[in-house]
C-alpha cells in the first residue's frame, strides 16, 4: 500500500469508528431515564415547549398538540415532525402508534425562534388509521404521552385519555 492510499484508508477507518462511537455515545446510558426506542425522552428543553393545547382528550375527540420555538435559533422537527403516542402501564410506557412513515422520509421540516407547528389527533382507531403507521394497542382511558420524534432529544408530554 503506498503512502497517499495508506493515509486514505486510515483516515476512513478512523472516520468509521468515530461515526460509529457516536451512534453508541448518543443512546441513554441510564436506563431509568425516559426513552423511545432507546433515544431519550425530554419533558421540557430550553428554547421549546409542547402542550398539550386541549382541557380534556376524550376517546373519539380531536385533540391537538403545539410546539413552539422560544429560543433564539431553529430547532429541526425531522421529517414532516413526526410523532409517536405511549401509554402508560404498570410495566411502564407501551409503544401505542406512530407516524413511521413521515420518520423515514428524507426531508427536513425545522422550526423558526418565534414559530409554533400544531398537530392534531383524533383518538378513535379508524381515525388513526389513516394518520398513523399502525396502532399497536387499543385506545382506552388512561394516561399517555405524546411524543415529538424528530427533535434530539424527544420532545414530550404528559395527557389523559377519558370516556
Amino acid at each position: 500500500m503506498n503512502g497517499v492510499n495508506r493515509r486514505t484508508y486510515l483516515a476512513s477507518v478512523g472516520a468509521s469508528a468515530a461515526l460509529a462511537g457516536c451512534t453508541t455515545l448518543a443512546a441513554p446510558q441510564d436506563d431509568s431515564r425516559p426513552n423511545y426506542l432507546g433515544r431519550e425522552i425530554v419533558y421540557e428543553r430550553d428554547g421549546f415547549e409542547l402542550s398539550l393545547l386541549d382541557e380534556v382528550a376524550r376517546l373519539g375527540e380531536t385533540v391537538a398538540f403545539e410546539a413552539t420555538n422560544t429560543g433564539e435559533s431553529e430547532i429541526s422537527l425531522g421529517c414532516n415532525s413526526p410523532w409517536a403516542i405511549q401509554r402508560e402501564t404498570a410495566d411502564g410506557w407501551q409503544h401505542t402508534t406512530w407516524t413511521g412513515g413521515r420518520y423515514f422520509e428524507m426531508c427536513y421540516s425545522a422550526l423558526r425562534p418565534g414559530d409554533s407547528v400544531r398537530e392534531v389527533v383524533t383518538l378513535s382507531e379508524s381515525a388513526l388509521d389513516g394518520q398513523v403507521s399502525e396502532l399497536h394497542t387499543e385506545l382506552r382511558p388512561g394516561q399517555y404521552r405524546f411524543v415529538l420524534i424528530g427533535s434530539e432529544p424527544y420532545l414530550a408530554t404528559d395527557f389523559e385519555i377519558l370516556e
